[in-house]
């Protein structure tokens, strides 16, 4: 069996909620399934572990100023009395002790892979004083990662990047852990469902500005739209809803998961996947959140076409990429359309098959495993 090391600096403080950690979690147990003997690395509330089997050992404490870089110098101190034969790291911030990490990992390990969850993320980097900080670092220390990694591991169509040779593959998740919904739909009524740590490239701005507009016009159908998640931009949209007049038909939740998650999900007819992806520069739609959507059985709302699904597949609502408000009524067209020949429970059941079938979390890292296993 062999020995493989997964690494992030990723916050597990709130795992049972944050839809990274969980699939982080749900990419180590693939792994394990692959039949790799993994160790964990990672952080929680400003301390850093390594889990070896089923016992969490306590590496160091870290302070939230330069948690990320003294995070890697503490794993580059302890991990180097360590051997593997592979190492999976998630990427993020570039830095020295990044480096030196890498290269302490180089020594003690046959292959390297690292994740780029975004690419590029140059657009993401360069907002804000601490951001762009983090960026003059990244650029000036991102070459040479290439004296350290093996192959970058891409959700573009980058055949390199930084100079490293990419396995391309799509975000994938776990079907086991994601219950389909149970619709119970009304036809004089349609819930959008959006679910995210709700950040300026999510674009739900645009479906309360859509919504705005289509209230205007006094319709026939309600749309409401419940939004579950946290983060920069929740503020924003609650003072939207409230200068609006829209308290009636957009509803926060907050944080959620579990059976509490499912409920809301099954309430919901039509899940809004990330509307202003053009903000940071991204134009394709390999985003997590949409094999969520497709792993409940939900149609999609999307700018793109969403890269596991057919580009013309029927169960897909394409609408303009920039920053205008979102045309509600064009929604309630596709979704009179769709039901035209099938129920909710047959839409559901075909848009789960298809999903499972390309973004089932085993089906996107066998192009990982095969690079892990083959030997030279």
């Amino acid at each position: 069996m062999k020995k493989l090391l997964y690494l992030t600096v990723w916050d597990f403080s709130d795992a049972e909620s944050n839809g990274i950690c969980k699939k982080i979690l749900s990419q180590v147990n693939t792994l394990k399934k692959m039949g790799f003997e993994v160790d964990f690395a990672y952080t929680k509330n400003g301390e850093v572990y390594l889990k070896q089997k089923e016992e969490n050992i306590l590496l160091g404490q870290v302070p939230k100023v330069l948690n990320i870089i003294l995070a890697h110098r503490i794993f580059a101190a302890h991990l180097k009395k360590e051997r593997y034969d592979a190492v999976y790291v998630r990427h993020c911030v570039i830095s020295p002790y990044y480096i030196h990490l890498l290269s302490i990992l180089r020594k003690n390990s046959n292959k390297i892979v690292v994740e780029f969850p975004t690419y590029p993320y140059d657009k993401e980097l360069s907002k804000g004083i601490k951001l762009r900080l983090g960026y003059c670092m990244d650029c000036l220390c991102r070459n040479r990662m290439k004296r350290y990694v093996d192959r970058i591991i891409t959700y573009s169509e980058h055949d390199e990047i930084f100079g490293i040779p990419t396995i391309k593959t799509i975000n994938g998740v776990d079907f086991d852990s994601i219950p389909q919904v149970k619709h119970a739909r009304k036809k004089s009524e349609i819930n959008l469902i959006g679910v995210a740590m709700l950040s300026p490239w999510h674009g739900f701005d645009r479906v309360i500005m859509g919504l705005k507009n289509y209230y205007e016009n006094k319709p026939d159908i309600v749309v409401n739209f419940l939004i579950v998640g946290s983060g920069g931009e929740y503020e924003k949209y609650v003072n939207m809803v409230d200068e609006y007049g829209l308290k009636q038909y957009v509803k926060f939740f907050g944080n959620q998961s579990g059976k509490e998650l499912d409920h809301i999900y099954d309430q919901a007819d039509l899940a809004v996947s990330s509307l202003a992806f053009h903000r940071i520069g991204l134009n394709n739609g390999s985003s997590l959140k949409s094999r969520e959507y497709g792993a409940r059985g939900l149609p999609i709302l999307s700018t793109i076409p969403i890269d596991y699904l057919p580009e013309d597949c029927s169960y897909v609502c394409i609408v303009p990429i920039g920053e205008s408000a979102i045309d509600i009524q064009k929604i309630v067209d596709f979704m009179q359309k769709i039901e035209e020949n099938e129920d909710m429970d047959e839409i559901s059941n075909n848009i789960r098959k298809l999903t499972q079938n390309v973004a089932d979390m085993p089906v996107t890292f066998k192009p990982i495993r095969d690079y892990l296993i083959e030997e030279g």
